[in-house]
């Protein structure tokens, strides 16, 4: 059985990847295959894969595994935007945005980080809907202990699970600014 984290990015799913790596009977990876430019959807059997990236690969990902069990995890937009933005100038995805969008003035990039979320989002939102209730969860970030602890049992985790809820003490990868 597989698990995917699936999220707009700056979600989370760093800090999910580190708390999964305590979990024994699964091998897990954020990203593995973020730069591959085929064999992207290619995972093993027994593996939790978080990747924001995935979100263009959702009708794939979905023929391709679909026993698989998948995870959203959610943060409010307006917190997304505003992690985004403090990146702007180091992240590979504002930088591909650019290159899709023109390019954006700094008046504008509010608008396209709100923009390219929502449509995240919704595309999200519609590839969960056509799930079985019991092939989907939702991880909200605001309450990740509680919504963690309870996927850990949907997915039937094994391993050091105090150590992978202390993960959550520590934020990886955190925007600065």
């Amino acid at each position: 059985m597989n698990v995917f984290v699936l999220g707009t990015g700056r979600c989370g799913s760093t800090t999910f990847f580190h708390a999964c790596r305590h979990v024994t009977n699964f091998t897990v990876s954020h990203e593995g295959h973020a730069k591959k430019l085929t064999h992207r959807l290619e995972y093993p059997d027994g593996h939790i894969e978080g990747d924001p990236w995935l979100v263009d690969h959702l009708g794939g990902l979905g023929r391709r595994y679909p026993e698989a069990l998948y995870v959203h995890l959610t943060r409010p937009e307006d917190e997304i935007v505003e992690s985004l933005l403090k990146r702007w100038e180091h992240s590979a995805w504002l930088r591909y945005l650019q290159s899709v969008y023109r390019p954006v003035t700094e008046g504008e990039r509010r608008q396209v980080c709100q923009s390219c979320v929502r449509r995240m989002m919704e595309n999200l939102e519609a590839f969960f809907e056509t799930l079985a209730p019991e092939r989907r969860m939702t991880v909200r970030l605001h309450h990740v202990k509680t919504d963690f602890s309870q996927f850990l049992v949907w997915i039937g985790a094994e391993g050091d699970l105090t150590a992978a809820l202390a993960e959550w003490d520590y934020q990886y990868n955190r925007s600065k600014g």
